[in-house]
């Protein structure tokens, strides 16, 4: 006290004698250490000095916090001894700071007294890059440091290391910093200063120095070790920091270089066969084979390598092709596990059970590596090269291609392997294979012929394509009929390069080739084998254009001198344009018939031929069914027999099974012998064809005049309806097959028969004229609906071909037309109505409800979507498709799925009404996304099959209640509006009618759109009001129609013509006359209360949910 700090005797000290007598400036004996240098007279003028005799400097213009310009060039951290506290000018080297840390509080003393307030900003833990002894570059945190931007020189202080555990040695050329962990750090000694290198000295060497990863990133993220060998073959680069970044991973790289790699590590062989099985399934195939066939799945064991192959028609049959292989491959043992790809042919329910049920294990490839089933993906290579190069060398047909692959499977299971050193056939079965009769495919051969006349050759030449699978047998094709037959006794023609003559050798095929190789084809297993030359298939081929050989095979000039050899071509059959998409078979003749698949078969076990039928193991049960089908033929007196006329032809005549089944699931046989209506000419024997169906909206429009008037529901169908109809033309038909009399006998007919283009129109006319006979009356609207007034009330027919829906108010009236048509007709009682074309009914007092439950599980099944998980909303909020979509590979599927939802909309489910028309917009070209819709929708179904219709009694008057809305430019494409309206007949009932509808013109405004929509909503209620008072008398209530659009009630009401509307076509303005009239009453509604917007954009949950009462009366 009473002194200036700068006068402070006790603050007075020499570094050099360490004496607090004197300072430094004034120190004499360091003056004569340094050799007479002259010692500055005043202390106050020690920055003057020279640079090298100060640890660290401040200037007094410095102490504001302003970066000083100083020259003092770093050299790393400057160990001090005596600071407190560690350094740093650079604040990019700070990791975090202490929040708790004042500035204004803080000072520090520099080594000539001063104090400095505020000098230092803030503190925190610093990170440096030091240089060990060994030259690698270590990150080093020093905590606690100062952060004193007016700094020229970073500090490294001792004492905050050494509290850490650090140890600091000062030994004659030996300095060094050892860390706690053994690490050493040299101290570098410049201009008698300490330092510790640090990566500022890289800097100072190269202006262009970065680390590893900085490198990386400029050289657009290229290979770390070429980064590294890339610095010695260019300039002004240089890679500060350890070459261990080499071993991190970079996020951008993963994100943009991540490949798909392969596990090269090999899996271990089966020991025994079948312990393991690969499978896969190829196709579709470009071309369809003869059989119809587009896929094919192939089964390969990984002890013997044995291949077997199966050939499907749809990717469905994988199922039951599973379920043949396993039949196949029994007598050799059972299969433990199966490996295959992620299909969902393979990882659907069905096949899942299947597995399960034989015990087999499934395991299953990475989705996207098809590399893991490379066993079964190589094996598709060989055999499909095989069979390329035989059908090649042959020139036959490409469409036998199914008859060389599976020739090619038999034939790679006889040669050798390099892995067993036996063949794969060996292998499975322990015996060797005998190849003494094996053929080349395509060799030209004479089969015997069974079946010949007198004077017929003895044999029919064709060209070997295979082995029969369940029989020794070869399979020969005949290009002549195009079809591919089984034979026993062949003869094949052998060329000789020298003779050039043809000569023959007489085969029998020993059973060899009838085991290991099963092809799934159709065999008749309960044939007898000496029946030579069954036909095994015959079909139209749909002829591609792509296919450029023909059906005629190119044979040899001594091929041709052989015996019964047709030179002409044969007539290439092509199926109309209309049925491309259909599968289609052709039955020749009664010898030749159509084969079925084995996939079909197993699923359906429906005969397709009357041979079939006597063949199948429920032919007692076919059997019985076609006997009461002769005995209706002849109780009806449908036709007499009589012979042909000259001049005339007959109608072909064929078996036509089905197995149906009732409400409670059980199957009921069915057999009907129909006319091959095909082949009848227009005004020779048929002329008019039209016979109606009732709409469905009339059915539910009697379902809520049930509920409102307790009426009574029945059901009726007509046995055989189509035989009561007698026919308006002259036609003759073959007797049924296996109910023949006489010989040279036909059918004439004298009533109408199933299969006969006019036989709907006839039966519609005579139970029209029936029905009118006895007082009922035809509706205007809709002419399946006859109604008729009793003295105890009223009695309603809807009739849909031979199925009847009966109302009445009372049993009596009930049984008195189910009498009437009974002495008219063979009649059926089914009694309540249940179960009407796939609709299931319940009635109960006051309500009667519609559910489709059943169907939807029907088509979850048929689409391998019964297990998947539910959605609730029937597709996403966005519903728009890009014109660069990958288009569908199966259009055939694709549609399938779209008319079935069709039905369910057009009979019970009004909630999918625009995602289905969306969706029918696209079946000519539909694309992938367009299938992930298909299959939203399914999912919604999964949740919600329990929906229905539900039609209440309604305390007040039934009266029509419509919604009529629109969605202007909905459409991206080609910005045409959507029209959609729904109607009901009371508040607390379900819909009655709705439709959703791609207007046929662009609407310029709302307006106009709403427009266009209204219209169609008056015309619905129109046709409605004609069918209400074609049932009966009853004072139904005004029709109201809502609407949320002004404008569009506007131009309703009055007969405005402005620029915006005077274009709206005539046709729509029906729509102001009707409102004029007051026929019907047009009133406003807000957007939220519009119940018709669900059916023209997609809903959210909470819409659907809002608008559930409305639609389905709940």
């Amino acid at each position: 006290k009473g002194h200036r700090a700068k006068t402070c005797r006790r603050k007075t000290w020499c570094g050099h004698c360490r004496s607090s007598t004197h300072c430094e400036a004034t120190c004499r004996r360091r003056a004569k250490q340094d050799g007479g240098k002259k010692v500055a007279e005043e202390s106050g003028r020690g920055h003057a000095a020279k640079e090298e005799d100060y640890v660290f400097r401040v200037e007094d213009a410095d102490i504001g916090g302003q970066q000083p310009a100083h020259n003092l060039k770093e050299r790393g951290l400057l160990v001090d001894t005596g600071a407190t506290s560690h350094i740093i000018n650079d604040m990019t080297r700070f990791k975090s700071f202490d929040d708790t840390f004042s500035p204004e509080t803080h000072c520090v003393e520099l080594a000539d007294g001063t104090l400095c307030r505020g000098i230092a900003q803030r503190r925190g833990n610093a990170e440096v890059i030091l240089v060990d002894d060994t030259g690698q570059q270590r990150k080093a945190t020093l905590r606690g440091a100062l952060f004193i931007p007016s700094y020229p020189q970073n500090i490294f202080s001792v004492k905050s290391a050494t509290a850490l555990g650090a140890t600091v040695t000062f030994k004659q050329g030996q300095d060094m910093l050892t860390h706690k962990d053994g690490t050493n750090f040299n101290i570098h000694v410049h201009d008698k200063l300490y330092y510790l290198e640090t990566d500022v000295d890289a800097n100072d060497k190269c202006s262009t120095c970065h680390d590893m990863q900085a490198w990386h990133e400029i050289l657009g993220h290229c290979n770390y070790q070429d980064i590294l060998k890339l610095q010695d073959v260019v300039e002004g680069m240089q890679i500060k920091g350890g070459t261990d970044e080499t071993k991190q991973e970079c996020e951008v790289c993963i994100q943009g270089k991540f490949t798909q790699t392969r596990n090269r590590d090999p899996d271990k062989r089966a020991r025994a066969p079948l312990q393991m099985v690969h499978t896969d399934l190829a196709g579709p195939i470009a071309t369809e084979s003869i059989n119809g066939y587009k896929y094919v799945q192939s089964f390969t064991d990984d002890y013997s390598n044995a291949i077997f192959v199966y050939f499907l028609k749809t990717k469905t049959d994988a199922v039951q092709a599973t379920e043949k292989f396993l039949a196949d491959v029994a007598p050799y043992g059972n299969v433990k596990c199966l490996r295959s790809d992620n299909g969902t042919e393979f990882t659907c329910g069905e096949f899942q059970a299947l597995l399960r049920k034989n015990g087999i294990r499934h395991e299953t490839s990475a989705p996207y590596s098809p590399h893991q089933n490379g066993t079964a993906e190589r094996g598709w290579r060989t055999l499909f090269e095989m069979g390329r190069c035989m059908l090649i060398e042959s020139q036959l047909p490409k469409s036998l291609w199914n008859y060389a692959v599976q020739t090619a499977a038999i034939t790679r299971n006889r040669c050798f392997n390099r892995r067993t050193g036996k063949t794969p056939y060996q292998m499975l079965t322990d015996k060797k294979p005998n190849v003494s009769k094996m053929q080349k495919f395509g060799t030209a051969c004479f089969a015997y012929r069974q079946h010949r006349g007198k004077l017929d050759p003895e044999c029919s030449q064709g060209f070997f394509v295979g082995y029969d699978k369940n029989s020794p047998a070869y399979l020969v094709y005949h290009p002549d009929t195009e079809t591919v037959q089984k034979h026993r006794l062949v003869k094949f023609m052998r060329k000789e390069n020298v003779e050039r003559e043809t000569q023959t050798d007489e085969t029998e095929i020993n059973e060899d080739y009838t085991s290991v190789e099963q092809p799934m084809t159709d065999t008749n297993s309960d044939e007898d084998e000496q029946n030579e030359g069954v036909h095994e298939t015959t079909s139209d081929k749909n002829v591609q254009n792509d296919i450029p050989d023909e059906h005629e095979p190119k044979v040899s000039d001594a091929e041709k001198e052989g015996p019964d050899f047709r030179r002409n071509p044969t007539r290439e059959k092509r199926k109309p344009s209309y049925l491309k998409d259909f599968i289609t078979d052709h039955c020749g003749s009664d010898e030749v018939y159509t084969t079925i698949d084995y996939c079909y078969r197993a699923v359906c076990g429906i005969p397709n031929t009357f041979e079939e039928a006597m063949g199948s193991v429920n032919s007692k049960k076919w059997v019985k069914a076609m006997d009461e089908e002769v005995k209706s033929l002849k109780q009806n007196n449908t036709f007499i027999l009589t012979t042909l006329p000259k001049g005339k032809k007959t109608v072909g005549g064929k078996w036509v099974y089905s197995v149906k089944s009732d409400s409670e699931g059980q199957d009921r046989y069915k057999a009907r012998f129909v006319a091959q209506g095909f082949s009848q000419k227009m005004g020779i024997d048929y002329g008019e064809t039209f016979s109606p169906t009732a709409n469905l909206t009339s059915i539910r429009v009697l379902l809520q005049k049930a509920a409102q008037e307790n009426l009574l529901l029945n059901q009726m169908d007509v046995k055989t309806a189509y035989l009561h109809a007698p026919i308006d033309y002259e036609i003759y038909v073959d007797q049924p097959k296996g109910y023949e009399e006489g010989k040279g006998l036909v059918c004439k007919l004298k009533k109408s028969l199933y299969g006969l283009k006019q036989s709907g129109r006839n039966w519609n006319k005579i139970l029209h004229d029936n029905l009118t006979v006895n007082n009922f009356k035809q509706n205007p609207a809709d002419h399946c609906v006859y109604t008729k007034e009793t003295e105890q009330g009223k009695i309603v027919l809807i009739i849909w071909v031979d199925d009847l829906i009966i109302a009445a108010s009372n049993e009596k009236d009930m049984e008195g037309v189910k009498n009437m048509l009974s002495t008219r007709f063979k009649m059926k009682d089914l009694g309540r109505l249940e179960h009407f074309l796939g609709i299931d009914f319940t009635q109960s007092d006051g309500c009667v409800t519609m559910s489709q439950e059943t169907y939807v599980d029907k088509i979850l099944t048929r689409f391998n979507m019964e297990n998947c998980k539910p959605r609730e909303t029937p597709c996403e909020q966005k519903l728009s498709y890009t014109g660069d979509a990958t288009r569908m590979e199966d259009v055939k599927m694709y549609r399938e799925a779209v008319g079935s939802l069709i039905y369910l909309v057009t009979c019970t489910r009004p909630d999918l009404s625009f995602v289905v028309s969306k969706l029918s917009q696209h079946l000519q070209e539909p694309t992938e996304e367009q299938w992930i819709t298909v299959k939203h929708v399914l999912r919604y179904l999964k949740g919600t099959k329990g929906k229905q219709l539900c039609f209440r009694r309604n305390s007040e008057n039934l009266g029509l209640i419509a919604y009529s809305d629109a969605d202007w430019a909905g459409d991206k494409n080609d910005r045409r509006s959507t029209s959609g309206y729904c109607v009901s007949l009371c508040n607390n009932s379900s819909l009655i009618s709705w439709k959703t509808k791609k207007q046929p013109t662009v609407a310029l405004s709302t307006c106009e759109a709403e427009y266009i929509a209204l219209a169609s909503t008056m015309q619905e209620c129109i046709y409605l009001e004609q069918l209400l008072r074609g049932i009966d008398n009853y004072k139904y209530t005004q029709t109201v129609v809502y609407e949320d659009n002004q404008g569009t009630i506007a131009l309703a009401n009055n007969p405005v013509s402005r620029q915006r509307c005077k274009h709206v076509d005539i046709k729509y303005h029906f729509v102001r006359s009707i409102v004029n009239e007051r026929k019907m009453s047009l009133l406003y509604c807000t957007t939220e209360e519009m119940a018709a917007d669900i059916m023209t954009k997609p809903v959210s949950r909470l819409k659907l949910g809002k608008f559930a009462g409305i639609m389905f009366g709940v």
